[in-house]
């Protein structure tokens, strides 16, 4: 496991800049430093304002192998996406500060090539109207799933058919 933050304050700030001219950021590099070599864990970035759902999904994801980034805030999460573009994102449909909406199109801004799981806890028409925006938009893999979810559910959106899960903690670097 990496020893980054887990979860990423609006305030909080590291002085990483490698790869970041003119940015400050709290997130992992994406070089180990000691070793100089790539890290070729999956990342998972997190944007949820139920920071015990995140919790849950961070559960879920990391014994799977994901090395995960948990925001609350959608500035929050943007922060993070540029400090190290993730290979999944799970995105919330309903925050204070930014909608899902908002940042599907976002997303699409950057060029987004990460899978997206677009998750909500009202109506299921949000995610899937949200899922046909980022379709439309030109994002790839984008799922869709409705709170409560299900761990068996959790799992099988963050490994996708004919994808192979990120490597376990344990073998990884062998």
């Amino acid at each position: 496991m990496q020893a980054w933050p887990r979860t990423l304050d609006a305030n909080a700030k590291m002085s990483y800049n490698e790869g970041h001219a003119n940015e400050t950021c709290a997130c992992p590099p994406t070089v180990d430093r000691a070793t100089k070599t790539p890290m070729t864990s999956k990342r998972l970035l997190i944007v949820d304002d139920e920071p015990r759902f995140a919790a849950f999904v961070q559960r879920v994801a990391e014994p799977l192998g994901y090395d995960v980034e948990v925001t609350n805030h959608g500035r929050e999460f943007q922060a993070a996406y540029r400090c190290q573009v993730p290979d999944v994102v799970v995105i919330d449909m309903v925050m204070p500060d930014i909608d899902g909406n908002e940042l599907v199109l976002w997303l699409v801004d950057q060029q987004c090539a990460a899978d997206i799981i677009i998750i909500t806890g009202y109506h299921p028409d949000y995610a899937v109207n949200a899922r046909l925006l980022a379709e439309f938009k030109g994002l790839r893999s984008v799922a869709t799933l409705s709170k409560p979810v299900s761990v068996a559910r959790l799992r099988e959106a963050l490994v996708p058919p004919g994808r192979d899960p990120p490597a376990p903690p344990e073998n990884r670097g062998a």
